[in-house]
């Protein structure tokens, strides 16, 4: 198994127990598949990035959201 597809297999065990990608299921299907699309994983990978830099955000400018004392 090379570093490269190790280091993705890791990534969605991490990411599937804490909180997940929207998606995480499509990059799981090419962990399996051992077919890496890395144009769409770096899409994926994005979104996740981008999701959870506007939730701290959000969490920093009113106290809401899914860092907030009720999540």
């Amino acid at each position: 198994m090379s570093e490269g597809f190790r280091a993705l297999l890791e990534y969605t065990e991490f990411y599937s127990h804490l909180k997940p990608l929207m998606n995480i299921w499509e990059v799981e299907a090419m962990v399996k598949k051992r077919r890496i699309d890395i144009a769409r994983l770096e899409i994926l990978i994005d979104e996740q990035i981008n999701r959870n830099e506007d939730e701290i955000e959000q969490y920093r400018k009113t106290g809401t959201g899914p860092y907030g004392a009720g999540s």
